[in-house]
């Protein structure tokens, strides 16, 4: 499939070697075939089977549910016996346990679980090699797959106060707006005047509020998720009368300023 240079630079290394649903074409791609001669997974799976895997994995709301879902689908078991490649067996390292992987097709209106290597697990669910050796681990110490705890703990040094938040909520609630008279298509939104900018209006919340501590992007995501705000009044919002006068003003400023040679 020929896709745009642009895209590709956009996408993200795991996503371009293992494939992923993209977030440009909003077209189901997996990876490349895994050449596998064992199982010969790329064959016993058609096309469209490999789309409504991905498609299916990608379909699952959360992180946890695609982890319960890959961990379903892995099966582990003892190493019995080690056969080591390398003459000095002092310098190798054992796996205690080994895997084996599967995926379920819909076949004759029944699902049918394909036997798949390691390899194709990736490249048909999109997935990075550590997020399978994780649910690996997981398997093998507790027995199952448990919930993502990243973002989930009680020590959050980087935390916004809340009262940090609502001071810098109250400050751009502070500026003087206007609303949209004739634009109905923006009468919800309201505008600052065009000096401003939101750097600007950062500045002055550092200058209003010493003891309060917040950075650009965060004062930026408060005023881009918390309020409808556009900086300078809509075109369309004036009247002809007020075009006129507007104009007349502009044409006298310069003469002025010709006139004194400022």
């Amino acid at each position: 499939m020929d896709v745009d240079r642009n895209i590709l630079s956009c996408a993200s290394k795991k996503r371009g070697k293992y494939g992923r649903v993209s977030d440009v074409s909003k077209k189901l791609e997996t990876g490349a075939s895994c050449e596998c001669t064992r199982l010969k997974c790329f064959q016993n799976i058609a096309v469209e089977e490999r789309a409504s895997i991905i498609k299916h994995f990608n379909s699952l709301k959360t992180h946890d549910e695609q982890n319960l879902y890959l961990g379903g689908l892995t099966t582990h078991d003892f190493v019995r016996r080690h056969r080591s490649r390398q003459v000095n067996d002092e310098d190798v390292q054992y796996h205690s346990f080994s895997y084996s992987y599967r995926v379920r097709v819909e076949r004759n209106t029944s699902a049918v679980e394909v036997p798949i290597c390691y390899k194709a697990m990736l490249v048909l669910h999109g997935i990075s090699v550590k997020r399978l050796q994780n649910t690996q681990l997981q398997l093998v110490t507790v027995g199952h797959v448990e919930p993502d705890k990243r973002g989930r703990h009680s020590n959050r040094r980087h935390k916004l106060r809340e009262d940090t938040k609502n001071a810098g909520y109250e400050h751009i609630k502070s500026f003087k707006e206007r609303k949209a008279h004739y634009s109905l298509r923006d009468s919800e939104r309201i505008y600052l005047p065009e000096e401003l900018n939101v750097k600007k209006m950062h500045r002055m919340f550092l200058e209003d509020y010493p003891n309060k501590k917040i950075s650009y992007e965060t004062y930026r995501t408060i005023f881009v998720t918390e309020f409808n705000i556009s900086f300078g009044y809509p075109r369309t919002d004036t009247c002809n009368s007020c075009d006129e006068y507007k104009a007349q003003k502009s044409i006298l400023s310069k003469r002025c300023s010709f006139a004194f040679g400022h």
